[in-house]
């Protein structure tokens, strides 16, 4: 079975790797996409457990950015709102791993 918050980071890294394809690279994009890249692979070696309260605040607020870049790719207007969101999200699951 795979890992709620390891597929909500997967599908954050594809909004935001589909959004560069449209044109919409920049300098916070790509440091995203790396730090998503670095988090996907502490995930998977953490003892997080899905019923830690850092856990369900980060697979929210991951759950957020996927609908603002999502948005994003309907309304390039909406481009930096999801890139915050996105940055948000990656925070917060920074925040639930440095927890454990």
């Amino acid at each position: 079975m795979s890992d709620p918050l390891s597929e909500r980071l997967e599908r954050l890294k594809q909004g935001l790797d589909d959004l560069c394809a449209g044109g919409a690279e920049d300098r916070a994009l790509f440091e995203l996409r790396s730090e998503i890249a670095r988090l996907s692979l502490a995930v998977i070696v953490s003892d997080l457990e899905e019923e830690d309260t850092s856990y369900l605040s980060a697979t929210l607020e991951l759950d957020r950015a996927i609908e603002s870049i999502e948005a994003a790719k309907q309304d390039t207007a909406s481009v930096t709102i999801a890139i915050r969101a996105a940055a948000t999200s990656v925070a917060l699951v920074e925040k639930a791993l440095e927890a454990r």
